[in-house]
C-alpha cells in the first residue's frame, strides 16, 4: 500500500495527467483490498478460536462480526453453540468430581463404610472412577 501510494505520489510530481484518475481508481481498489484483507483476518482468528475450542475467543468474534454487519451462516452459530455445551459439559464434569472427592474424604473421615461403598457404585453407575471410593473402604 504504501509503495502504490509512493509510485502515485511520484508520477504526479513529474507531471503525469493521468496519475491524478489513476489516483481516485487505486485508491478505490485500495480501500476496497483493505477491507478484504480485514474480512479474510477476522475469519482466520474466528476459525483459529473454532479450532481450540475457545468459547470466550468465539464470542469475541462473533461480538465483532455483529458490530461490523457481517453475515454469519447459521452452521457457525451452530458450532459455536456447540463448543459452549462441550465447554459447559467439561466444567461440570469437573465440579462434579471435586465435589465427589470432597464426599469421598468426607465419608473417609467420619468412617462412613455405607457411604463410601455408595459412593462408588455412583461413580461406577455414571461411567467414572470409583477406584479412590472403593481404595478409602
Amino acid at each position: 500500500v504504501g509503495q502504490v501510494n509512493e509510485a502515485i505520489a511520484h508520477a504526479k510530481s513529474v507531471g503525469l495527467e493521468e496519475a491524478s484518475s489513476l489516483s481516485e481508481d487505486l485508491d478505490d481498489l485500495l480501500k476496497k483490498l483493505r477491507s478484504e484483507e480485514e474480512l479474510e483476518t477476522f475469519w482466520r482468528c474466528f476459525v483459529r478460536a473454532f479450532d481450540d475450542k475457545d468459547a470466550l475467543d468465539l464470542d469475541v468474534w462473533t461480538e465483532e462480526a455483529q458490530a461490523q454487519n457481517l453475515v454469519v451462516p447459521e452452521n457457525v452459530h451452530s458450532a459455536v453453540q456447540a463448543v459452549r455445551g462441550a465447554e459447559e459439559a467439561k466444567r461440570a464434569e469437573r465440579e462434579y468430581q471435586a465435589s465427589f472427592e470432597a464426599r469421598v474424604e468426607d465419608a473417609f473421615e467420619r468412617g462412613d463404610r455405607s457411604e463410601l461403598g455408595r459412593l462408588s457404585t455412583e461413580a461406577l453407575a455414571l461411567g467414572g472412577d470409583g477406584s479412590r471410593a472403593k481404595a478409602r473402604l
